[in-house]
């Protein structure tokens, strides 16, 4: 889920719809919680993150340059997310072999948490 927030604020930057300072603003205010989160991908992903804003604002590196990062950073988070999806999925399948009840339950289950998960992402 932390690493779902972090990536869908990296994606809000690189369409427009955030600026650099909305990202860092967001960033420092959740890092806490990212690394209480023991989520050792989003933790690495935060740790890039910040350390690029720093080369940034440092002038070590170019605007373009620090796109560039996001979109490999976004990509890599998205990946992540899918394989995690595709588990999911793998059990729930598993599971529809034995009873159609419990895989009505499953998705169900599961379309709850894109629905929070979606909340998030609009938060």
């Amino acid at each position: 889920m932390v690493l779902q927030s972090l990536v869908n604020r990296i994606d809000r930057y690189l369409i427009g719809a955030a600026a650099l300072k909305e990202l860092e603003a967001w960033l420092v205010a959740n890092l806490q919680a990212i690394l209480d989160s023991r989520d050792s991908r989003a933790i690495e992903l935060a740790n890039q993150l910040d350390a690029d804003l720093v080369e940034l604002g440092e002038g070590i590196i170019d605007a373009k340059d620090f796109r560039e990062r996001l979109e490999a950073y976004r990509r890599q988070g998205e990946m992540i997310l899918e394989k995690g999806d595709a588990r999911v999925t793998t059990i729930h399948a598993v599971v529809a072999h034995s009873s159609n009840t419990i895989l009505e339950y499953g998705n169900k289950e599961r379309s709850n948490s894109l629905q929070e998960a979606t909340h998030v992402f609009a938060a």
